[in-house]
């Protein structure tokens, strides 16, 4: 199973290819300094026990412990993204 900094890699990979710059994808380690905007979030995937990876697109919890990039495009296509022509 990869670890969750290569689930991030290969999200970025997938993302930046989809949608370019207009997605920007960012890793955060619940066992590292959490940045203040992210806290809240940290917060509720451990105390729900998460699986990591957990994909977070803005307060919804996308997956967790397997990518599933089917599931990140429709959560992204929801909320307005679109792909590159």
């Amino acid at each position: 199973m990869p670890s969750p900094v290569e689930v991030y890699e290969k999200l970025h990979r997938a993302v930046e290819k989809r949608y370019g710059d207009r997605v920007a994808v960012c890793y955060v380690d619940t066992d590292e300094v959490i940045p203040p905007e992210h806290e809240a979030m940290a917060g509720r995937i451990l105390t729900e026990e998460r699986w990591a990876p957990v994909i977070v697109l803005a307060d919804e919890i996308i997956s967790e412990g397997v990518l599933k990039l089917p599931d990140i495009w429709k959560a992204l296509a929801r909320r307005g993204a679109e792909g590159k022509e």
